[in-house]
């Protein structure tokens, strides 16, 4: 929901420091405005778990792939995202651990979404590893979106593993998130830029849990 970031004086005067704000000063009122709705952009999390992937022995877990069901599931997800579209959830970045299955799910879901391969994608061996340590995944992520998204990007597409994912998710959310094969957690937040918005005491809102089998 959007907030009415209209120009009243009492805005002014609770968004403004001391001294700022001078008696009749249109202009003066409109960089505080402006100041106070920079606050209230609005960012866009979608933390999604890779597809299904491959059992086999002698293939490491790093260089598993995706099953056929598994890169079914992934256009579901992609078209159910794009459906999203003119609500704001098309990333403009896209943060993906470097393993094989995670790699070949934003393929599939590239060639079924075009939107989301025009998105400035960076993969990143330390997602993969930090997934499977207790409670770090949430720390890493901030830190890695921070770094790669642009004050003007709004959505943002993490892909990656369990159990880091689920984690930072529940964490986001302030509530238990379970995210299977292909599912993905759309969170909402606030801030003038990545680093405010997901600075350690942030709030998000769990905005809905995106399925294959929705």
């Amino acid at each position: 929901m959007q907030h009415n970031l209209a120009c009243s004086p009492a805005l002014q005067r609770l968004a403004a420091p001391a001294g700022l704000l001078v008696r009749g000063s249109r202009r003066r009122g409109r960089l505080v405005c402006r100041a106070a709705s920079e606050q209230h952009q609005i960012r866009r999390l979608v933390l999604m778990r890779h597809a299904e992937s491959e059992e086999r022995r002698g293939v490491r877990d790093h260089d598993r792939a995706i099953t056929e069901l598994g890169a079914a599931t992934a256009r579901k997800v992609a078209e159910q995202l794009q459906q999203l579209a003119d609500s704001g959830w098309t990333p403009q970045v896209v943060v993906c651990s470097n393993a094989r299955r995670t790699r070949q799910t934003l393929d599939v879901m590239a060639a079924a979404w075009p939107a989301l391969a025009e998105a400035d994608s960076h993969f990143l061996g330390s997602l993969y590893t930090t997934a499977a340590l207790d409670g770090q995944t949430r720390g890493h992520l901030s830190d890695i979106v921070a770094a790669e998204a642009a004050a003007e990007h709004s959505c943002c597409l993490c892909l990656g593993h369990n159990k880091g994912w689920e984690e930072a998710a529940s964490s986001f959310a302030g509530e238990a998130v379970k995210l299977g094969n292909s599912c993905a957690a759309l969170l909402e937040g606030r801030g003038a830029s990545w680093a405010d918005a997901l600075a350690a005491d942030s709030q998000w809102r769990l905005v809905r849990l995106v399925s294959p089998d929705a």
